[in-house]
């Protein structure tokens, strides 16, 4: 049995079986690697919670801004109004309810196809790696509560 690096290449003129005659060899450059864009976007989402001396003991919904930049902090906002007025968690409660606005950044990369929430617009995925690379860590504040409100 040959070892695979004592196996020869023929020289131009050369015939090898079930091959052919050796012609000619071509050095093939490859060309450098394509440019690409990866497209950095902020997203802003918030959650509401209850939580008692500061620790939360259940989160009450996540909000999304489909409608508009900021719909969800607003909206939020009166949906945790509303659950603590009608639990009628106030400023003296024990209890508390606050709004937390999460803002995130995320790289990602576009697709062939229309995104279906913004016709005429490209759709993006996320990267399968190094979507969060270099970019600031998610920042979450409170901007809303009814200890405060």
């Amino acid at each position: 049995m040959t070892t695979p690096n004592l196996l020869k290449i023929p020289a131009i003129g050369e015939y090898e079986r079930n091959v052919g005659r050796l012609i000619k060899i071509d050095k093939i450059q490859p060309p450098p690697p394509e440019c690409y864009y990866e497209y950095i976007f902020e997203d802003i989402t918030a959650k509401g919670e209850l939580r008692l001396n500061g620790e939360t003991l259940d989160t009450l919904c996540h909000i999304s801004d489909f409608y508009g930049i900021g719909t969800s902090v607003t909206t939020a906002i009166e949906e945790m109004k509303a659950y603590a007025n009608k639990r009628k968690i106030t400023s003296k409660s024990e209890l508390e309810v606050v709004v937390i606005k999460i803002t995130e950044q995320t790289r990602m990369r576009p697709l062939d196809r229309e995104n279906y929430a913004a016709r005429g617009f490209k759709d993006f995925e996320y990267l399968s790696y190094g979507s969060k690379r270099d970019l600031p860590k998610d920042k979450e504040e409170i901007v809303w509560s009814s200890k405060t409100n």
